[in-house]
C-alpha cells in the first residue's frame, strides 16, 4: 500500500548509520520509483545447469558420494537453476538411500514423470488419441504423482522437442 511504502521511504532516507537494507522481490516493477531511486538493483540470474552439475560432482567427491554421474545430471537439471535447491536435494536423496543412489530412486523420491510417460502423451497428443492420453493421466493419478510435475515434464518434453527439431548445436 501507498502508506506503507511512504513508511519505508521516511526509514530508507534517515536510516541509523549501522543499517543496511536489502529488498528483495520479483517484481521489481511494483515499487515505486522513489523507492527504486535509492537503491542499487541487482538482477540475479539462475545458475548453468553444467556449473550445478559441476558443483554437485564436487559435493559427491568430497563426501565420498556414491551417486552416478546420471543421477547428478538430473538434480541439476531439476534444481532448475537454484543451487541451493541442488544441495539440498542431493541431501535428501543420499540420506534416504543411505548408500549407492540409483536414478529410479531419484525419480522416485521427487516425484518426477517417466519419459515414457511423457513420450506416451506427447504421442497421444500427436496421434489425437484422447483415450490413450486418460488411460496414462489415470494411471499417473493412481500412482500419486503430482500432476503440476507431469505438466512442467510435458513442457520441457515439447521443449526439447522444438530444440532437437530446429537446432544443429545441442550441446547447451
Amino acid at each position: 500500500s501507498s502508506f506503507s511504502f511512504d513508511a519505508l521511504l521516511k526509514t530508507i532516507e534517515e536510516p541509523p548509520p549501522f543499517v543496511v537494507f536489502i529488498l528483495a522481490t520479483t517484481d521489481p516493477d511494483k515499487l515505486p520509483l522513489t523507492i527504486l531511486s535509492r537503491c542499487q538493483r541487482f538482477d540475479f540470474k539462475r545458475i548453468l545447469t553444467k556449473d550445478i552439475l559441476e558443483s554437485l560432482r564436487k559435493i559427491s567427491g568430497t563426501e565420498k558420494l556414491n551417486v552416478k554421474e546420471e543421477v547428478l545430471t538430473l538434480i541439476a537439471k531439476y534444481a532448475d537453476g537454484s543451487m541451493r535447491d541442488a544441495e539440498v536435494i542431493l541431501d535428501q536423496i543420499t540420506s534416504f538411500t543411505r548408500g549407492k543412489v540409483e536414478l529410479e530412486d531419484v525419480v522416485r523420491i521427487l516425484g518426477i514423470v517417466d519419459e515414457d510417460v511423457l513420450f506416451g502423451l506427447s504421442s497421444s497428443i500427436n496421434e489425437k488419441d484422447p483415450v490413450k492420453a486418460l488411460k496414462i493421466i489415470g494411471r499417473i493419478v493412481n500412482e500419486g504423482k503430482d500432476m503440476a510435475q507431469v505438466v512442467t515434464g510435458l513442457m520441457e518434453h515439447f521443449r526439447n522437442i522444438a530444440i532437437a527439431k530446429i537446432s544443429k548445436d545441442l550441446q547447451e
